[in-house]
């Protein structure tokens, strides 16, 4: 049981150049088990610029093969929610680059259950996903939800795409889930709701 509260995490500066980054708020790739813990009332910026493959993920960047990630969150200010407003506001996790921003996890390749994201979401550009960006064939997602508001620079259909409240969408309009998905759900924030798996 890990938390991380209450700061302000920066990677790279607004000139940095050259490299790539997976920047997760609980970590940057899981290859065991974790289990309820959480990032929270946090921000995570990461303004590592180079190239698309920048990744920032709430949670954890990559949730590797044989894998798991169990009881655990990402919210922002649980004192902002309120009945008629579910979102947790307050902090934010933020790319400031050209790369893909996801409320819980980028990329899965294992096991995600009892989780979820409640946090404000950002990109200077592209392309962002409320709780898992990528469900690769071998990863599985249960009994989970997000609850993100989602701000990308994109507009008119573009937007359409690249905000997804759940799985993330690429830039041909598919969905990125190859997995399996069971018992999940979202919210987005003009109210409406939807099931996933």
């Amino acid at each position: 049981n890990v938390t991380f509260g209450g700061l302000t995490f920066t990677l790279g500066s607004d000139t940095s150049s050259g490299f790539d980054v997976v920047a997760g708020g609980f970590v940057g790739t899981n290859q065991g088990t974790i289990s309820s813990s959480y990032f929270a009332n946090s921000n995570l910026i990461n303004y590592s610029n180079s190239k698309t493959t920048n990744i920032t993920a709430g949670f954890a960047g990559r949730n590797s093969l044989n894998s798991s990630i169990v009881y655990s969150y990402v919210k922002a200010n649980e004192t902002t929610i309120t009945p008629s407003s579910p979102y947790a506001t307050g902090a934010r996790i933020e790319g400031k680059s050209n790369g893909i921003v996801a409320g819980f996890v980028y990329e899965n390749a294992g096991t995600i259950s009892d989780c979820y994201a409640n946090i404000e979401l950002y990109t200077d550009s592209t392309y962002m996903a409320g709780f898992v960006y990528n469900n690769l064939s071998s990863g599985t997602i249960s009994e989970s939800y997000a609850a993100c508001t989602m701000n990308s620079k994109m507009s008119g259909g573009s937007q359409d795409n690249a905000e997804q409240p759940f799985v993330g969408k690429d830039n041909e309009d598919n969905y990125q889930n190859a997995g399996n998905m069971e018992n999940n759900y979202y919210l987005i924030s003009d109210g409406g709701s939807g099931d996933v798996g």
